[in-house]
């Protein structure tokens, strides 16, 4: 099994809602943790959807599920998906510092196992590879890009340590995920 004090899995999928928190919450199971590169950019959206009066139970779903991502806010005129990419993107990559997320992340007070479950960047894939860790690609088949935003299907060019397809049931997905672990490390 994993034989490191320390390790660092990144996971990538071409399309949303493919898996990967699935796959991260597997991975909690054999002592990994769970970050994201979007954790600190979804900590600055809240005050904002608090202001516009959503109460945090919402914000939580509005923020972290496939529904509320593509729910259209009246008050913005656009989901919490596109807010969130055009701010970390636009704003956070080009205009403050393109590494400021894995920064946010990759820092020395980070676990000893780390899953990061939202790999979309060549530079997040490179900096998982420069600390030692492995880059898994999660499929689910009949899942595409939901609106060609740069932050989608970049890594498609990449090799990946692990290739899970994500084309049935939970129990199948778990076992999927106990066996890439039983891989090289």
């Amino acid at each position: 099994m994993i034989d490191r004090e320390q390790m660092i899995i990144g996971l990538y999928s071409p399309a949303p809602q493919s898996g990967k928190s699935e796959v991260a919450r597997e991975l909690g199971n054999y002592g990994f943790v769970r970050k994201g590169f979007a954790d600190a950019l979804k900590a600055m959206i809240r005050p904002l959807l608090a202001a516009f009066g959503y109460a945090d139970v919402v914000i939580d779903k509005l923020l972290n599920t496939g529904e509320g991502k593509e729910t259209v806010l009246p008050e913005i005129g656009v989901t919490p998906r596109y807010l969130a990419q055009t701010i970390g993107t636009e704003w956070g990559r080009e205009v403050i510092d393109p590494d400021l997320w894995i920064k946010a992340v990759l820092n020395d007070k980070r676990p000893d196992m780390l899953v990061i479950d939202d790999v979309r960047f060549p530079n997040e894939y490179e900096a998982i590879r420069a600390e030692g860790g492995q880059v898994w690609r999660v499929y689910r088949p009949g899942r595409a890009p939901t609106n060609g935003h740069p932050s989608e299907g970049l890594l498609e060019d990449r090799e990946f340590d692990e290739e899970i397809v994500n084309d049935g049931s939970l129990f199948s997905l778990a076992t999927k995920v106990r066996n890439a672990l039983k891989g090289p490390f």
